[in-house]
């Protein structure tokens, strides 16, 4: 569980420690903003190859990549995340307790460009109705996922992406000034 707003700066584990499987969450520090919003501060993984694997899980990993430390808003009903692994990716889901991801905002580590090829793919096809939102130079694509989702997705270098996915199309501009609010440090 995320902190409560109230609370001091929050880190799960100690960062230093780069033998800890990644699920543990040892990276990611939740700071509160105001009475509307977290900031998750995710530090630099020095060594996300070796992270990854330390789940024990024996999954893949065709391509080593640097992570970056980054930082980005959380609206304070996300309170909550899990963090899975599998096969050349990882990804970080924030979302509501109880949710089941009806509310959620995703940093997806996608190491082969998988889910990002097959976005483009869809979208250049036709299969998949989308619209982009250019700001401060940054495309962001406005889709309904195959579950009826509104989602919006940023690309980001080093084969990460951030989404939003949610239901609740009143909650889509608050979702999507968060994940414009993304940058590395």
């Amino acid at each position: 569980m995320l902190p409560a707003q109230t609370e001091k700066p929050y880190l799960s584990l100690n960062t230093e420690d780069s033998n800890l499987c990644i699920s543990t969450g040892y990276f990611l520090e939740f700071v509160p903003v105001d009475n509307n919003f977290h900031q998750v501060k995710k530090k630099l993984i020095q060594n996300l190859d070796s992270a990854m694997k330390a789940c024990g899980y024996n999954y893949r990993f065709d391509l080593v990549i640097k992570d970056f430390a980054s930082c980005f808003l959380l609206p304070v009903l996300i309170n909550q995340y899990a963090i899975c692994v599998g096969n050349n990716h990882f990804y970080i889901s924030f979302e509501e307790e109880n949710d089941s991801s009806v509310n959620s905002i995703v940093l997806f580590y996608d190491i082969l460009n998988e889910h990002k090829n097959l976005l483009l793919k869809e979208f250049s096809a036709g299969t998949l109705p989308y619209e982009i939102e250019i700001v401060n130079g940054t495309s962001m694509y406005l889709y309904k996922d195959k579950r009826g989702d509104c989602v919006g997705e940023i690309f980001l270098k080093n084969n990460m992406t951030i989404a939003y996915y949610t239901k609740q199309s009143d909650l889509e501009p608050q979702l999507r000034y968060c994940i414009r609010s993304f940058k590395f440090e």
